[in-house]
């Protein structure tokens, strides 16, 4: 059985940083360079190109220069190295919210005020989701406190 393809993201993040972390050090550069097409050259991985491509977004998108080319200073790189279980954890995904992706949904509109809206932003900036994503994860999270 295949794993899946957080499993191998991880794993060739690891990879990647222990080796790109070693070549920063040696050359006195002072940030790591994380390119999706250098994470993509290993064997079969050029099918994880979608995959591999959101999860550098979710983790890095504040390191973002551009589409998929990511500079974290060297500091930071050997943090995110210590703490990448951790990290990879939050890759996981959940079986609720699997469901919900594929569920048919109804467009719903709704008016909020210009300041709750910046904050809305931000968050899902910070998770490295939609506004979308975020407003229904709080309305079921509310929908369920109301249920018990």
């Amino acid at each position: 059985m295949e794993k899946p393809s957080y499993v191998l993201f991880c794993q060739d993040l690891r990879e990647y940083l222990e080796k790109y972390i070693v070549v920063a050090k040696r050359y006195k550069r002072c940030c790591v360079y994380v390119l999706l097409r250098r994470m993509l050259r290993r064997e079969g991985r050029r099918k994880y190109h979608a995959p591999y491509a959101k999860n550098l977004k979710k983790l890095f998108g504040k390191y973002m220069f551009w589409r998929g080319t990511y500079i974290i200073p060297l500091e930071d790189a050997e943090n995110i190295l210590t703490n990448i279980d951790v990290l990879c954890e939050s890759l996981k995904p959940t079986a609720q919210y699997q469901h919900n992706e594929r569920e048919k949904m109804e467009m719903v509109s709704i008016k909020l005020p210009k300041a709750m809206i910046e904050e809305l932003d931000r968050y899902a900036q910070m998770k490295g989701v939609k506004r979308a994503t975020v407003v229904r994860k709080a309305v079921e999270e509310m929908l369920k406190k109301y249920r018990t």
